[in-house]
């Protein structure tokens, strides 16, 4: 039995259908292929740049850390260096008790006065001094002093000691009145060449470290 025209064109139209619908459904899936690339991409750039923040992020807290660790190893070597001159210094002037006693003594007393006397470039010049500066200090010691002084200077000067009393080694030389004075205590030596010290201890620290 043959087909008639309206089976024919049923069968043209379903065919037809069949293709439309196939190709709807393929390009379809090259719709969504193409939409899930683009996601993946832009998934990607979103995680690059998470990572880059991140890793930014991260590379800051670092340098924050480490610029504070760099800073509290500065403090600690700046708190150990100065522990180590206050050690110095304390040494320095237990040594300097004890040089009181020493046979070198008398002579350095010697100078002290010498030096002080010619500093202050006057005619009559008191002496400032602690017991044991007061028992080196006699009336030989002080014509001999005054002797070398007016050898140097060319002049007559006269030297006496204080009623007062340095709680310390060395002397202390000043005026009459008491208004121009001149210290060379031992205390007054230490400060003078303390800057000069500290420098050099600091200097031999930072070569150990090197």
């Amino acid at each position: 039995m043959e087909a008639s025209q309206s089976d024919i064109l049923c069968r043209e139209i379903s065919n037809e259908s069949r293709t439309e619908a196939r190709e709807i459904l393929e390009q379809a899936e090259r719709d969504a292929a193409q939409r899930e690339k683009e996601a993946q991409a832009v998934a990607g750039r979103i995680e690059a740049e998470i990572i880059s923040r991140a890793s930014a992020q991260a590379d800051a807290l670092k340098k924050r850390i480490l610029s504070g660790l760099h800073l509290e190893i500065k403090n600690q070597k700046i708190r150990a260096r100065e522990a180590f001159l206050l050690k110095l210094f304390d040494l320095v002037r237990q040594r300097l008790e004890v040089f009181r006693s020493s046979g070198e003594y008398p002579e350095f007393i010697r100078q002290s006065v010498l030096e002080g006397t010619l500093a202050l470039g006057m005619d009559a010049v008191e002496i400032v001094s602690g017991d044991k500066e007061k028992a080196l200090l006699g009336p030989e010691m002080l014509r001999t002093i005054e002797a070398e002084i007016r050898k140097v200077s060319d002049r007559p000067v006269s030297l006496s000691l204080s009623r007062e009393t340095l709680n310390e080694g060395g002397v202390v030389l000043m005026s009459p009145d008491g208004r121009v004075r001149f210290d060379n205590s031992l205390s007054a030596r230490m400060k003078r060449v303390q800057d000069p010290m500290r420098l050099l201890a600091v200097k031999t620290l930072v070569d150990k470290e090197s």
